[in-house]
């Protein structure tokens, strides 16, 4: 009796301690997937003394390295490619994209956001958007959850 008592007390301390590595639901967290910034080419432009790549920029999880040394995608090809060399852990997550208001972008750099969006989709790749004056809060999940539900995508533009 006492040994099983002392299994259920160390499976519940198991458990809480690797409560915090997943999110309520099994729904991804930011903090543990791809970190995006899609950076406008004109706002890439402006950065002389250290530049700054336009596209897709990342930051991993838990890395800290400055803008102008985080790696950038193109594409929304590249993007998803960068993803999937990336631990189980990071693609469970998924991408977390934050824009710039709409009129910063060229009508390409628009269309790699809907290539995103597709991309995502056929991957079964969770995306979350948010527009950067609507941080910390505003995020909008355009991919179909891991559950199989399809959420409203929003139109990007």
């Amino acid at each position: 009796m006492v040994m099983k008592k002392k299994i259920l007390l160390a499976s519940l301390l198991a458990l809480g301690l690797m409560r915090p590595l997943q999110a309520k639901d099994g729904e991804p967290r930011r903090e543990a997937g791809l970190f995006v910034h899609l950076v406008p080419r004109q706002l890439a432009g402006l950065q002389k003394a250290q530049p700054l790549a336009s596209g897709f920029v990342i930051s991993l999880p838990g890395g800290g390295q400055p803008a102008a040394n985080r790696p950038a995608a193109g594409s929304a090809d590249e993007l998803v490619a960068f993803l999937r060399r990336q631990s189980a852990e990071v693609q469970r997550n998924g991408i977390w994209l934050v824009l710039a208001y709409s009129k910063a972008y060229t009508p390409v750099e628009k269309a790699h956001v809907v290539e995103l969006k597709q991309a995502c989709q056929r991957g079964r790749i969770p995306l979350f958007i948010a527009r950067d004056q609507e941080l910390p809060k505003g995020w909008q999940r355009f991919s179909r959850r891991l559950d199989g539900k399809e959420s409203a995508a929003a139109k990007f533009g």
